[in-house]
């Protein structure tokens, strides 16, 4: 798996506080808080996938595979085998 999603959430909110330049905890979840736009955690996830369903048939499956093979594949996958992973059909012997 490329992270556990909850190491790699904690990371990323760990770096924004970091970056964003706020002295205090308080300040700092405040401006959290604006970025996700109030909607905690859950509700940016189905934001994003509600982005991703409305792109259209081909790029949503194709972002819907990408997020499936991150987060199952151990050890973490490489881009190059990503690449080779999205290419191959579901039942496929040849690449397409």
């Amino acid at each position: 798996m490329i992270a556990d999603s909850g190491s790699k959430i904690s990371a990323c909110f760990l770096e924004h506080s970091r970056n964003s330049g706020e002295a205090t905890i308080h300040k700092r979840r405040e401006s959290l808080d604006v970025m996700t736009n109030g909607v905690g955690l859950g509700g940016v996830y189905n934001a994003t996938l509600d982005r991703i369903k409305g792109q259209g048939k081909g790029k949503s499956a194709l972002a819907m595979a990408t997020l499936i093979w991150i987060s199952h594949s151990e050890p973490a996958i490489h881009i190059g085998e990503l690449r080779e992973a999205l290419v191959v059909g579901i039942g496929s012997r040849d690449i397409e």
